[in-house]
C-alpha cells in the first residue's frame, strides 16, 4: 500500500474475476484499478451500474467490497440482450455473469436487475446512489437521457458519477459530446487511456478535501494499466514459448499419426468422390418434370390423407370452411407482399386510364358549358429531341382538345430540334418564337407567354410529360369552381428507363409548406390575366422563376385549388432539379431571393434562411415585443414526471416572460405534494387546484380564465423540453393574425417520431377513425419529401400535448369543448379554428420528449373506458364528419390504415370507415 496523497490509499489487488474475463477482454480493464481504489476510499453505502454487460466493471467494484469487508450493495441493471454499441447477444451472457458473481463473489451484496434502466429507476430512492455507474448505449441522446433521468437518484452531498468511451468518437459514440458539457458544469476528472473513462464529482470541494492530484492519479492508473497490459503480453509470450518447447516433442509423435490419418483420408476421399457424383446425378434428377411431378402427386397424398381423416374427425362443412380459410390466407398474405415491394405499382394500374375511362371523361366534358382555350407554355433549349418528342405527344395525346402549344426557342444551336422545331410551327395548334439571343428560361418563358391566347396559361418543361386525362380534369374543376385562378396537380417523376417513380401525393392549398417549399410544381395552370398582372417571369430568377411567378400570383388571389391526382412526370435527366435537387445549387440562392422579396411585397417581418433538407427553407418571423407567455400544466401526482417537465423548462427555456399554472386534479402523493411546497418561492408558477371529476377540456380552460398571458401553451406533464428556443419557435407563429394552434415535433423516449402533426381519418384499417399522429414511428432521420416531418406544413390540427395559440382567439372559439372530456378535445378545438378562417400549423424546429398518456391513460391500455371513447368519436362524427373524412392536409390517395403516408391502394380494402 503506498500513499499518493494524505487521504487517498491506492491498491495493487489480485482480481479474481480475470480467470474467467481474462484482462484482454474488455477495454474497461484499464480501469480496474481505479475502480478498486475509489471504493476503498468512498466506502459507499449503495453502486448502481447502469450496462453490466459480461461483469468486468461491476466485478472490480466487487472485488474491493469483499477484499475489505464493506457493506456495500452492489446493482447491476441490464437486460443482458445488448444495443448497437456493445452488440447484441444471447441468454448466455447472462448466465455466465451469475456463475462468476457466485463462484468468487457469493458472500458480498450483488443485485441484478434484468430490465431496462427507465424500468429500474423507481426501485432506488432519491439522492440514495452513492456512485452511480452509467455504461449503456453510447449516443448522445441515450447517454444524456440516462444522466438526467438517474442524477435526482444519486446523492447530492456526495456522489459520484461514472461515464465509460469519453474519449471515443468512432461512429454514432456521443459520450465525449456530452462529457465536453459536463467538464464545463462540473467537478471532474478524464483519464484518457483505455477509450476514456469520466468521473463526476457532485460534491465540487470533495478533490479540494481529498487533496486530490488529478494529474498525478491519472498518469499514475495510465501506468498502471499499461504495466498490466505488458504483465499479460509477457505472460502470453512466456506460455507460447513453453509450448513450443513442449511441441517439438508432440511434433515427432503427431506426424506419425498424420501419415496414418492421410492414408485412412485418401480412401474416404475415394468413397466421397463416388458418392458427391451419385449426389449430382440425384441433383440433376430433382430438377426433372418427373421428380417434379412425384413431389406434387406426394402432396396430394398427404393432403388427401388428412383431408379424409378431417372429415371424419369435424364433418364435411368445418373441414371445407378451413380448407377455404386457408387459401384465402395464403392468398391474400402473398398479394399483401406483392403490393409491399412496390405500392406505387398497384397505384397505377387501377388508376390507369384505360379505354373505358377515356369513354366517360369525353362524356363528362360534352356536357361542359365551359371549355376554355388552355395555352401551353414551354421554353426549350437544345434539349434532347426524343424527350421533347415525348413532351408534344403527350400533349397531342389529351382528351380535352382546346389547347394551344406556345414553345419558345430561347437560340438553341441543336440543328435538327430547330428543323422539328419549325416543322411544328407549322401545325394549326401549335405556335412557336425563336429567339435572336438567349436568355435563359426566364425571358424565354416570357417569349412563349407573347403567344398564348388562352385564358389560361399550363406550365410545362420540355423533358416531362401530362397524361392524356390532365386538361380534361382540370376544366371539370374549372366547370364546378368557376372563380379558379390557380390549379395545381400531383405529381411523379420518369427515371431514365421510362418507370414512373417518386409520387408526390399534395395537400390542398397549404401556404406554410409553400412558403417552406415550392410543393406546387407540376402541373400547374394559371389564369392568364393574374400573370400578365404580375408581369410574367422574372430574370434573375432562374432555377426558382416559377416559384417566383406562383409566390406573386397566390398574393393576387385565395381561389386556389388542388387536383388529388398525377397528371404529370418529370422526367430525371441527370443534371436535372427532378434527378436531384443540389444539381442546380443555384435554384437554392435564387429560392431564396424570390421568398424574401415576398416577404417584403406583404410587410412581414421575417428571415429566409435554407431549411433542414435540400430544396426547403425556413421563414423563420420575427416576434413582436415580449408578450408574456401562460403555460398550463394538468397533472396528477407522478412526482418524477411533473418533477421533469418543470425543471427541463425552468432549466433549458430561454425565452424570459412566462408564467406556469400547475393544475392539480388530486393529487395524494407525499412526493408530488411535497415538491409543490418547494415551487411555493417561485413568483412565476402558481399552482390551482380542480376538485371536481377530471375533464381535461374543463381543467385547462379553468386554467385560462386564471392565466394572465397574451398566449396559451397547453402542455402535457409528460413532457421534458429539448429545443431551449421552444416558445420563441411557437411563439414566432402564434403571433400571426392568420394563425390558430401551432404545434410542434415530439419524440418517444426512444427518439422514435410521436407526433409531427395530425391526420384526421386515420382508422388502423377498420372502423370510425378520428385522426392519428403524422408519421408516428419514424426516426429523427432528416428525410425530404414525400416525408414531411421536416418542414414547416399546416395541418388541420395539431396535439395538445403542446400546443399554443393566442389567447382571444381560444376564446373566440369557445374555449375547449369540455363534452370532450379526454379524447379528441384538441382535433376538435383546432378544426373550431379552421371554421374560423385560421390555420393550424406544424413546425419542425420545436422538438419534445413526450411519454404519452401517462396520467390520463388509453382506452387501449384498459386505463380508460371504451364506451365514452365510443361516445367521443361518434360525437366528432356528427360535428366534423365531412372533414374528417375528407381531410384537406392529407390527401385522398393515401392510406388511412396508418400514419406513414404510405400510398393507399384499393384492392386491400383497408381503409374502411
Amino acid at each position: 500500500m503506498k500513499n499518493i496523497a494524505k487521504q487517498w490509499q491506492i491498491h495493487t489487488p489480485a482480481f479474481e474475476f480475470t480467470k474467467e474475463l481474462p484482462v484482454d477482454t474488455s477495454a474497461w480493464s484499464g480501469h480496474y484499478f481505479f475502480a478498486y481504489d475509489l471504493v476503498v476510499n468512498t466506502k459507499p453505502q449503495l453502486i448502481v451500474e447502469l450496462g453490466t454487460h459480461k461483469g468486468n466493471s461491476l466485478f472490480s467494484f466487487a472485488q474491493a467490497i469483499k477484499d475489505f469487508d464493506l457493506k456495500t450493495e452492489l446493482h447491476a441493471v441490464d437486460t443482458w440482450e445488448g444495443d448497437e454499441h456493445a452488440g447484441f447477444y444471447k441468454k448466455d451472457i447472462y448466465l455466465d455473469f451469475l456463475e462468476i458473481k457466485d463462484l468468487y463473489y457469493n458472500n458480498i451484496n450483488i443485485i441484478p436487475h434484468k430490465m431496462l434502466f427507465d424500468e429500474a429507476i423507481d426501485n432506488f430512492e432519491d439522492n440514495s446512489i452513492d456512485i452511480l455507474h452509467i455504461d449503456g448505449l453510447h449516443t448522445y441522446e441515450a447517454v444524456k437521457h440516462d444522466f438526467e433521468s438517474w442524477l435526482p437518484k444519486v446523492n447530492k452531498k456526495n456522489g459520484i458519477i461514472l461515464f465509460h468511451d469519453v474519449c471515443e468518437k468512432s461512429e454514432d459514440f456521443g459520450v465525449y459530446k456530452l462529457w465536453e458539457e459536463f467538464e464545463e458544469k462540473y467537478k471532474t476528472i478524464t483519464f484518457k487511456h483505455s477509450h476514456g473513462l469520466g468521473v463526476i464529482f457532485l460534491n465540487k470541494q470533495v478533490l479540494s478535501k481529498k487533496n486530490l492530484p488529478v494529474e498525478i492519479l491519472c498518469e499514475y492508473y495510465q501506468n498502471i494499466s499499461t504495466v498490466q497490459e505488458m504483465e499479460k503480453n509477457l505472460e502470453d509470450k512466456e506460455r507460447h514459448i513453453g509450448n513450443l518447447t513442449e511441441g517439438n516433442l508432440k511434433l515427432l509423435k503427431t506426424t506419425k499419426k498424420l501419415l496414418e490419418t492421410k492414408k485412412l483420408l485418401l480412401k474416404k476421399l475415394n468413397v466421397l468422390s463416388e458418392l458427391e457424383a451419385e449426389a449430382f446425378e440425384f441433383r440433376e434428377f430433382k430438377q426433372t418434370k418427373i421428380w417434379k411431378g412425384l413431389t406434387i402427386y406426394r402432396k396430394i397424398k398427404k393432403y388427401t390423407k388428412n383431408f379424409f381423416i378431417n372429415i371424419f374427425r369435424d364433418g364435411p362443412i368445418p373441414t371445407f370452411k378451413r380448407i377455404y380459410q386457408r387459401i384465402k390466407k395464403f392468398v391474400d398474405y402473398k398479394r399483401q407482399r406483392r403490393i409491399e415491394k412496390d405500392r406505387y405499382k398497384y397505384w397505377l394500374k387501377e388508376n390507369a386510364i384505360n379505354h373505358n375511362k377515356s369513354t366517360k371523361i369525353k362524356t363528362e366534358l360534352r356536357k361542359l358549358k365551359y371549355k376554355p382555350l388552355i395555352s401551353i407554355v414551354m421554353p426549350v433549349y437544345n434539349v434532347d429531341l426524343e424527350w421533347l418528342e415525348k413532351a408534344v405527344n403527350s400533349i397531342e395525346k389529351q382528351i380535352y382538345t382546346n389547347w394551344q402549344l406556345c414553345i419558345a426557342d430561347d437560340k438553341s444551336t441543336n440543328l435538327d430540334l430547330i428543323k422539328y422545331l419549325k416543322a411544328l410551327d407549322q401545325e394549326q395548334k401549335i405556335s412557336v418564337v425563336f429567339r435572336q439571343e438567349n436568355g435563359h428560361i426566364s425571358e424565354a418563358s416570357n417569349s412563349a407567354l407573347t403567344l398564348a391566347t388562352g385564358d389560361f396559361i399550363a406550365l410545362m418543361d420540355n423533358d416531362d410529360i401530362m397524361y392524356p386525362h390532365a386538361l380534361a380534369e382540370v376544366v371539370k374543376l374549372l366547370n364546378k369552381k368557376k372563380a379558379t385562378d390557380l390549379v395545381y396537380s400531383d405529381e411523379d417523376k420518369l427515371d431514365m428507363k421510362g418507370e414512373r417513380v417518386e409520387p408526390f401525393f399534395k395537400p390542398d392549398w397549404s401556404p406554410d409548406l409553400f412558403l417552406s417549399t415550392n410543393y406546387l410544381c407540376h402541373l400547374t395552370v394559371i389564369r392568364k390575366t393574374l400573370i400578365d398582372s404580375v408581369g410574367g417571369f422574372r430574370k434573375g430568377y432562374e432555377g426558382s422563376q416559377d416559384y417566383d411567378l406562383f409566390l406573386r400570383v397566390t398574393e393576387k388571389t385565395n381561389n386556389i385549388e388542388h387536383i388529388p391526382d398525377i397528371l404529370y412526370s418529370w422526367r430525371k435527366i441527370p443534371g436535372s432539379t427532378a434527378s436531384n435537387y443540389d444539381q442546380k445549387g443555384y435554384a437554392t440562392n435564387t429560392s431564396i431571393n424570390a421568398l424574401e422579396d415576398a416577404l417584403k411585397r406583404r410587410f412581414l417581418d421575417a428571415t429566409v434562411m435554407e431549411g433542414l433538407f435540400p430544396g426547403s427553407f425556413r421563414v423563420k418571423y420575427h416576434i413582436n415585443e415580449n408578450p408574456l407567455v401562460s403555460i398550463l400544466i394538468p397533472t396528477k401526482d407522478k412526482y418524477k414526471y411533473i418533477e421533469r417537465c418543470l425543471s427541463s423548462i425552468l432549466e433549458n427555456t430561454i425565452y424570459n416572460n412566462y408564467e406556469i399554472i400547475i393544475i392539480d386534479t388530486g393529487s395524494t402523493e407525499k412526493k408530488t405534494l411535497s415538491y409543490y411546497d418547494t415551487l411555493k418561492s417561485n413568483k412565476n408558477i402558481t399552482i390551482l387546484h380542480w376538485d371536481k371529476k377530471f375533464n381535461y377540456s374543463a381543467v385547462n380552460n379553468y386554467g385560462v380564465k386564471n392565466a394572465k398571458g397574451e398566449y396559451i401553451l397547453l402542455l402535457n406533464n409528460d413532457t421534458e423540453i429539448i429545443t431551449p428556443n421552444w416558445i420563441e419557435g411557437m411563439l414566432e407563429h402564434a403571433q400571426r393574425p392568420e394563425i390558430g394552434a401551432v404545434g410542434v415535433k415530439l419524440y418517444y423516449p426512444n427518439n422514435l417520431i410521436q407526433h409531427a402533426g395530425v391526420v384526421l381519418g386515420i382508422n388502423g384499417g377498420e372502423g370510425k377513425g378520428i385522426a392519428g399522429h403524422a408519421f408516428k414511428g419514424f426516426t429523427k432521420t432528416i428525410k425530404g419529401f414525400p416525408v414531411q416531418k421536416d418542414i414547416i406544413r399546416n395541418y388541420s390540427a395539431v396535439t395538445a400535448a403542446c400546443l399554443m395559440v393566442k389567447k382571444n382567439k381560444y376564446l373566440k372559439v369557445h374555449c375547449l369543448d369540455e363534452e370532450f372530456r379526454i379524447a379528441f378535445n384538441d382535433v376538435d378545438f383546432c378544426l373550431k379554428l379552421m371554421k374560423n378562417g385560421y390555420y393550424n400549423i406544424y413546425t419542425p424546429y420545436v422538438e419534445l420528449y413526450h411519454y404519452e398518456s401517462i396520467s390520463v391513460g388509453t382506452p387501449e391500455a384498459k386505463t380508460r373506458d371504451p364506451k365514452e371513447f365510443g361516445k367521443e368519436i361518434e360525437r366528432m362524427y356528427n360535428r366534423w364528419e365531412k372533414l374528417i373524412l375528407n381531410d384537406p392536409f392529407y390527401n385522398k390517395n393515401l392510406t388511412l390504415r396508418s400514419e406513414d403516408f404510405a400510398i393507399k391502394i384499393s384492392c386491400e380494402n383497408a381503409d374502411k370507415k
